[in-house]
C-alpha cells in the first residue's frame, strides 16, 4: 500500500438481535481514530469510546513486564510458541485454499 494509506483495523460480531462494527484507523499525523457502532431492529447506536492508543499501550505495558519480570505470559518462550503456532496455522489454510 502507499505511504500515506492508514493502517486499519476492524471487526464485525454477529449476534442473534444485533451485530457489532468496530473500525480503527490512524491518521496522517499519527493519530488513532476508532469506533464502535451497534446495529438491531431499533436501529443504528454509535458507542462511545474512550480516546486511546491501543498500539502504544500494549508496547509500554510488554516492555514494563520484560523489565520488571512481572508477567509469566509474556517470555521469549511464550513468543516462540506462538510464533510456531502462527507458522502451523498458515501452513494448514493455506493447504486447505489449494484444494
Amino acid at each position: 500500500m502507499p505511504r500515506a494509506y492508514p493502517f486499519t483495523v476492524g471487526y464485525e460480531a454477529y449476534f442473534e438481535q444485533a451485530k457489532l462494527v468496530f473500525h480503527e484507523s490512524s491518521t496522517a499525523d499519527g493519530n488513532i481514530e476508532a469506533s464502535l457502532t451497534s446495529y438491531t431492529s431499533e436501529g443504528q447506536v454509535d458507542i462511545p469510546l474512550i480516546p486511546n492508543n491501543p498500539y502504544e499501550k500494549s508496547l509500554r505495558h510488554a516492555l514494563q513486564c520484560l523489565q520488571n519480570g512481572t508477567d509469566s505470559t509474556l517470555s521469549l518462550q511464550h513468543a516462540l510458541k506462538s510464533l510456531e503456532m502462527a507458522s502451523m496455522l498458515t501452513d494448514q489454510l493455506t493447504a486447505l485454499m489449494h484444494t
